[in-house]
């Protein structure tokens, strides 16, 4: 892992042949083998290309949809549950299109953290339990995972006796990465 954020750990020169290389080692053959590919990324955790096929992934969708990010309205999102208090999520919306990003924050504080998985690899996993993203009534129910190329939808969620919601269960969301940056689904 490269922890270098600020200055001065950036002030030496960056070796952007490397990067572009790995850049190019990290991209699938094709759409087709997205979720595969991406399995198999998050199975070599800690591995630092775990980080740059995040950060990739990120800017390539704000590429695509600039008028989300440069435009769109922010929107935070209640997250109910066990862990509530151990996720951050917020979306983007521009006209019908969405993006939604999840990040988990200390999960190292909650008593179901499992640590690393050492016969399947991969992120420590946390048992999310009851945990779930709620969405806005006029948010979409079906989603596109950017980071795995898999499809997740939400689903109606009790809030109380009176009161029901679409939410996505988080871990639904963290199934392949311990992050998610979703979008809604093209017509």
């Amino acid at each position: 892992w490269d922890f270098n954020l600020v200055d001065p750990d950036n002030r030496r020169p960056v070796d952007y042949d490397a990067r572009r290389r790995r850049l190019k080692n990290l991209a699938p053959a094709n759409e087709s083998e997205l979720p595969e590919f991406a399995t198999k990324l998050a199975a070599r955790w800690p591995d630092p290309d775990l980080k740059m096929w995040v950060m990739s992934a990120g800017l390539r969708l704000r590429r695509q949809r600039p008028d989300v990010f440069s435009f769109g309205e922010y929107i935070p999102l209640t997250v109910v549950g066990a862990a509530a208090d151990h996720l951050i999520a917020f979306a983007r919306r521009w006209g019908d299109e969405f993006a939604l990003i999840a990040i988990p924050r200390n999960i190292y504080r909650l008593d179901t953290i499992k640590g690393n998985n050492q016969k399947t690899g991969g992120a420590p996993s946390v048992a999310w339990s009851n945990t779930a993203v709620l969405l806005p009534e006029d948010f979409p129910q079906q989603w596109n995972r950017c980071l795995s190329g898999e499809h997740v939808s939400a689903s109606n969620r009790e809030i109380d006796s009176s009161t029901h919601s679409l939410a996505l269960n988080v871990a639904d969301l963290f199934a392949v990465f311990p992050v998610a940056l979703l979008t809604s689904q093209q017509n």
